[in-house]
């Protein structure tokens, strides 16, 4: 459920067990292009918790991590793009 005016990280589940579309500030996230440079150095494909693991050993700040974390749904990803379009999407996936 977003509440109006509320920044990105008060957004909060009705039904906490399951999956909920979050808005995230894909531009924000990235600032400085650290979300690209991370990505790009991960050997793919990858599940979400190698990718989530992975990326914070590649220097991920908390913010990108806790993202990763809260969007992206399990499943494999296969390149840097499959990430960074899923999240924009505030994690709902192409199926």
């Amino acid at each position: 459920m977003v509440r109006e005016g509320a920044n990105h990280e008060e957004i909060s589940c009705v039904f906490p067990k399951r999956r909920c579309r979050m808005q995230i500030d894909y531009n924000q996230l990235n600032q400085g292009g650290q979300l690209d440079s991370v990505l790009s150095t991960l050997p793919y494909p990858l599940e979400k918790d190698k990718l989530v693991a992975q990326a914070q050993q590649a220097g991920a700040n908390q913010q990108i991590i806790e993202a990763m974390r809260q969007v992206l749904p399990e499943e494999t990803f296969n390149s840097p793009e499959d990430v960074k379009e899923t999240i924009r999407r505030g994690g709902q996936t192409r199926h």
